[in-house]
């Protein structure tokens, strides 16, 4: 606890500096300069954030429900797609924190605030970042504090912890260490026990993925929790007829070059080991040698580059056997392209591509890993085999290459759960009522702070 010791006591500075206090509010708040454009949360000048407008200030909102939203990466900022503005819709004032933010992805009534965190660990650069962190939420004094992904998830909750945010919500949608061995594995297992410990809740998105982390021991077994029937955002629902138009289908095929007669396995994520994508491109192999030759259609960024012509020669698949779009700004077109996603991955927490695919009525087959087995029901909404095992996926994958009723048969099932169970406003709805619960546990948990001040 060295670390959670030298950060109290620089709390304990920094309050006692009340004018030094107030002017990084100022700076951060509230542009002195009066040219309209936010400041990044490490001190440097920011770019603005806002769409079309030219600097809302924190305090020109005032102070409601005040809420920050945080992840690690631009790129996961798609893992709450919609939430932030359901939330301002409801009269929440949202600020989202990540390392960058694409231009024009929020609206007006949403503040993003930058503070650079590296994924992987990196000493100096985490210690610039967690004082960032802390100034940021010395600055907005929010209600609530809700991080995921792993660095922003550790760096917010000590951030929370220290400023006595009163309630600080650790967003846990996976562990990376359960496919580490060794120190690294027992390092990333202490972060995550450092992350629960500086956390009032850790709400995780599958029961399985609950599971695990008690079972690693990692936090006590009453402040981990799953709401509903898991999932982080749920997935949108739309009639199946607008993913299923055969003109727009017929096209897509053509300018993918996919044969309409042959039956297609899909794949979407990063082609990188951890998702698996050797283990399925060996059961290819063992596919084409029992003269099935699936076609086989890639949607994810080449994760390190060089990956995927790696993992081809290595499982011994032609490079024409594959038809690769690398990463896509919407993936939804190339579901129904599909008659089955496979997703054979090593590890995760509750994934989204099985709920994309089950929306547009296309079964999966996973890998039975934590959260894989909570997305898919083995029999009913798709198959599962053992994880790493080519011979068990190339058999399960055959069974419904041969059976297309069988195939229909899952893809209906899987549809009819997303729907009943994971529709997007439910979750949103599900989610913003526990927040609105724990903020009235956070008053109370203040009010006890600032008696103990």
């Amino acid at each position: 606890m060295t670390l959670l010791h030298t950060i109290r006591r620089y709390k304990t500075r920094v309050e006692a500096d009340h004018a030094g206090r107030a002017e990084w509010r100022n700076r951060l708040s509230i542009n002195l300069n009066g040219d309209g454009r936010e400041t990044d949360a490490d001190g440097s000048r920011g770019t603005d954030k806002r769409n079309g407008s030219q600097g809302t200030t924190t305090a020109a909102l005032g102070h409601g429900r005040r809420i920050v939203l945080a992840v690690t990466a631009a790129q996961s900022l798609k893992l709450m797609t919609g939430f932030p503005e359901h939330l301002a819709g409801r009269g929440w004032e949202v600020h989202v924190v990540a390392n960058d933010c694409p231009a024009s992805l929020y609206s007006e009534n949403i503040i993003f605030h930058q503070v650079r965190m590296s994924r992987e660990p990196a000493p100096l650069r985490d210690a610039r970042a967690l004082f960032a962190w802390t100034r940021l939420l010395y600055s907005l004094k929010p209600d609530l504090v809700v991080s995921g992904t792993p660095k922003a998830g550790l760096l917010g909750m000590l951030a929370a912890y220290v400023t006595r945010v009163p309630v600080r919500i650790y967003l846990l949608r996976g562990l990376r260490s359960a496919t580490e061995t060794g120190g690294k594995r027992r390092v990333l297992n202490l972060l995550e026990r450092l992350t629960a410990y500086t956390s009032t809740t850790v709400l995780a998105v599958s029961e399985s993925l609950r599971a695990e982390f008690l079972r690693e021991g990692l936090s006590q077994q009453d402040k981990v929790i799953v709401l509903g029937s898991g999932s982080s955002n749920g997935v949108e629902i739309a009639p199946l007829v607008t993913f299923h138009v055969a003109e727009t289908s017929t096209d897509l095929r053509a300018m993918v070059g996919l044969d309409p007669n042959v039956p297609t396995i899909g794949f979407v994520g990063r082609l990188a080991a951890d998702k698996g994508l050797p283990t399925l491109l060996r059961a290819i192999q063992q596919l084409d040698e029992q003269k099935l030759f699936p076609q086989i259609l890639l949607v994810g960024p080449d994760e390190p580059e060089g990956s995927l012509q790696t993992f081809l020669k290595e499982a011994g698949v032609r490079p024409n056997r594959v038809k690769w779009l690398g990463a896509v700004a919407d993936v939804r077109p190339y579901y129904p392209l599909m008659d089955v996603l496979c997703l054979p991955t090593l590890r995760e927490g509750f994934p989204n591509v099985v709920l994309e695919a089950g929306v547009n009525a296309v079964p999966t087959v996973a890998s039975r890993v934590t959260g894989c087995v909570d997305a898919v029901i083995d029999g009913e909404t798709g198959r599962l085999f053992i994880p790493g095992a080519s011979g068990d996926l190339a058999q399960t994958l055959a069974e419904l290459l041969r059976d297309p009723e069988l195939r229909h048969r899952l893809g209906d099932g899987a549809r009819q759960r997303a729907v009943k169970l994971f529709d997007r406003r439910l979750v949103w709805e599900l989610t913003e009522a526990y927040f609105g619960q724990q903020m009235d546990t956070g008053k109370l948990r203040r009010v006890q702070l600032q008696c103990e001040s």
